[in-house]
Formats: structure tokens, C-alpha cells, sequence
């Protein structure tokens, strides 16, 4: 949920390291929406700390639900990717795409840190010296977290960040909290309220980024017809 502030910081730094951004009533308003969608589905996903070696994880790696979810991602870059280069890449794209990566980097970080943590407390190092599987983890942490920043640069380089930071934290949690909850079978904890709440704070995050594009493109419309 502390990750959760930086929306607030957002609104109050962006327009003084940029005059030119500004934080009208329609911006905070869709920021708020989304840091209420962000409380609810953060607060509502399960808190398990359990220590898993690679045999636990390639486990979990071979799960269908979590093959589903991988493709989907997959798909949700290729085709974010293929508008932009079609159409010309817009604020969803950029943050989509940086959001996207980050989830999965988040999540070939949890399982890089998980294996370190199991060598650091039962000894065995095993994992890393008899498999390449922890160095195929490290090095797609590594491209994800690069490609990541590179595409969420570009965006706060071409729009406002009042508009990309919190588009791109929505997509961030989205897959990031997703990912983590198909991979690590953390659902199973999940009550059916706890489910409710979650798909309830998706939605509403996604209603803020709604709000938020909107607000971008009749800004753009009212500029066009001014200049014209």
C-alpha cells in the first residue's frame, strides 16, 4: 500500500520540476480513483512468506494456469507493440508495455531471490551449480527491468507524467499482483470475498485509467482546435 503514495507525490512534484503540467480538478480526480482501485486490490491479495527451491519452482512454472496467464502476456505485448507501430505509440502503449514488463520482472525477481534466499538459509547452492534454470531467471529480470525503463522513459519523455505514472503504476500492479498470485498459487489462500474485492479494485483502477486517457485526449482535441 506505501507504493500506493507515490500517486500523491506525483500530482505534487510533477508541476514544479514541470511548470507546464498541471493538475486539474479531472487529473486528481482519476488519480484518486485509481489509488482507491490500488488500495483495494493490494490490501485484498494474500501475505505468504514461504522458502521455495528450484524444484519448487519449476513446479509452479509448469502449472496451466500460470502457461494461460504467460501467453496472455505475451499477447498483450504483441499486440500493444503492433498499434504502436501501426498507429504511432500513445500513453497506453508506453505504459502498458513498461507496466506489462514490470510485472513480469517483479516476478522473475521473486523467484531469483527466492532461490537465494533458500541457499543463504539451508546451505545448499545446489540450485546453482547443478541447473542453468537461476541464470535464465537473473538474465530475463535483467531485460525485462531494461526494456521496462526504456519504454516508461520514452513515455515520460513524450507526455505529461501527471498522466503516464499513474497509467503506468496501474498496469505495474496489475500484472504485478496477478502474476505473483498465478505463479505462487497464492489464490488458493484467497477467501471469496478476498477474490470480490480484488476484481472489484482491478476494475476500479481501470475505470482511473479510463479517466486519465480521456482527460489527455480532450486536451489534445481543445489545443487542435485552438491552434486551428
Amino acid at each position: 500500500p506505501l507504493g500506493s503514495f507515490s500517486l500523491g507525490w506525483n500530482i505534487i512534484l510533477a508541476p514544479k520540476f514541470n511548470p507546464s503540467e498541471k493538475a486539474t480538478k479531472s487529473i486528481v480526480g482519476a488519480t484518486a480513483v485509481i489509488y482507491v482501485g490500488t488500495l483495494l486490490t493490494v490490501l485484498n491479495a494474500p501475505d505468504t512468506s514461504p522458502t521455495y527451491d528450484l524444484a519448487d519452482i519449476v513446479s509452479l512454472a509448469s502449472n496451466k494456469q500460470f502457461h494461460v496467464y504467460f501467453l496472455a502476456c505475451l499477447a498483450f505485448l504483441g499486440i500493444l507493440s503492433h498499434h504502436g507501430k501501426r498507429n504511432g505509440y500513445g500513453i497506453v502503449n508506453y505504459c502498458g508495455l513498461a507496466g506489462c514488463l514490470g510485472g513480469l520482472c517483479v516476478l522473475f525477481a521473486k523467484t531469483t531471490s527466492e532461490l537465494v534466499k533458500n541457499a543463504l538459509v539451508t546451505g545448499n547452492i545446489n540450485d546453482f551449480t547443478n541447473s542453468f534454470l537461476p541464470y535464465i531467471f537473473t538474465t530475463c529480470m535483467i531485460i525485462t527491468v531494461l526494456t521496462q525503463i526504456r519504454c516508461l522513459n520514452t513515455g515520460l519523455a513524450k507526455f505529461d507524467a501527471l498522466i503516464v505514472v499513474p497509467v503506468y503504476q496501474s498496469f505495474w500492479n496489475a500484472f504485478g499482483l496477478t502474476g505473483g498470485l498465478i505463479f505462487f498459487q497464492e489464490y488458493k489462500y484467497m477467501t471469496a470475498k478476498d477474490s470480490m474485492m480484488y476484481t472489484l479494485g482491478l476494475c476500479i483502477t481501470l475505470k482511473g485509467v479510463t479517466m486519465l486517457v480521456q482527460e489527455r485526449r480532450g486536451t489534445v482535441l481543445k489545443y487542435r482546435h485552438v491552434y486551428e
